[in-house]
């Protein structure tokens, strides 16, 4: 079987949970026996896509979609996973897609609504990342089930084998609240949880890219000020000490907007944090009651959660239902069985 990723030019330059995804799909499948190329510039010509039997996009946004419109006119079998998370419920989509459609016929607006209506019109098959993203999409462009299936994310194994002593040794800390993902993004919501940890004076960590623009100017500053609060520039991940770190922290944080579900808490979890997670995005489906999760709107809300998992003890309840369900290897054999389907009834 000869697949084809395709996500947004520019991915190989980019650090996120869509890189991730891919590189270590496409590291399992081959493991598997399948020939899986991910789309980079060689491709210069229509013939260059014959000999793939499925192309599989990633990511529904304006970057991905240029590329999405110009393939599907190669009359290749399509799959996407979108990575599509909306607060709001299937009937508000359902009217802002209607809404968006004469914004866009009158004056020539486009969003990340009607960009997603026409990748999930033209692709075969959407594959989303939680139950709750399948049901939304389900509902917004009334789909038929069986154009539906679920694939969760997953998590490299060697997270799980992961030792504190290299975090020891190089940053000299233990015990730690864990911050990792990138320093700018609005979405994260981090300026909020630093205004409160700035206040409580426990050992945090933060790991990430600063991406310039006002928003990461506020948190630096507030970073700045606070002694207890420390920034080190990102870490690749496939870093030993990465995974050190996150063997050596008390509590990993991800107080988003939303996740679906967060690859750096799945990290952080198989390596035997306890995690504080947002409760919006489908990561109760992953982390069950093995987590705390956070209102990310209500800052007296992340104020008592917070207080409560520094309190709760360590265990390995959550790290073993990670590697029972979330490893890559297994998500990949469920990726095999989705296209193997596929192949069966769009072959």
């Amino acid at each position: 079987m000869r697949i084809l990723f395709v996500t947004f030019p520019g991915f190989h330059l980019f650090e996120g949970g869509i890189k991730t995804q891919v590189i270590s799909l496409k590291k399992e499948l081959e493991k598997k026996g399948l020939e899986v190329k991910i789309f980079c510039e060689d491709f210069l010509r229509k013939e260059d896509f014959e000999n793939y039997e499925i192309i599989h996009f990633f990511g529904s946004g304006i970057k991905t979609f240029h590329l999405f419109q110009i393939i599907t006119n190669f009359n290749k079998k399509i799959i996407l996973t979108p990575v599509f998370y909306s607060k709001h419920s299937p009937i508000i989509n359902k009217i802002g897609v209607s809404l968006f459609n004469l914004l866009y016929k009158y004056f020539g607006f486009y969003n990340e609504h009607l960009i997603l209506k026409e990748m999930v019109k033209n692709s075969n098959l959407i594959i989303c990342n939680t139950f709750a993203e399948k049901d939304l999409i389900k509902k917004m462009f009334n789909l038929k089930e069986e154009k539906l299936a679920v694939l969760p994310n997953g998590v490299d194994i060697d997270f799980y084998y992961a030792s504190p002593d290299l975090c020891y040794e190089k940053l000299g800390i233990k015990d730690f609240i864990l911050y990792v993902g990138h320093i700018g993004y609005e979405r994260k919501n981090l300026l909020k949880c630093l205004e409160i940890l700035s206040k409580i004076e426990f050992p945090t960590l933060l790991i990430g890219k600063i991406i310039k623009n006002k928003y990461s100017e506020k948190c630096l500053s507030l970073i700045r000020k606070t002694k207890n609060i420390h920034l080190i520039d990102e870490i690749p991940h496939n870093s030993e000490l990465l995974k050190s770190i996150y063997s050596a922290c008390d509590l990993f944080l991800l107080p988003s907007y939303y996740e679906t579900p967060g690859l750096s808490a799945l990290e952080a979890g198989l390596a035997g944090a306890k995690i504080l997670i947002t409760q919006y995005g489908g990561t109760k489906e992953y982390f069950k009651e093995y987590a705390i999760y956070l209102d990310p709107y209500s800052k007296k809300d992340i104020e008592k959660k917070l207080m409560i998992a520094l309190k709760k003890k360590k265990d390995n309840i959550l790290k073993e239902h990670i590697k029972n369900n979330y490893t890559w290897d297994k998500i990949a054999l469920k990726l095999l069985k989705i296209y193997e389907d596929f192949l069966k009834f769009n072959g």
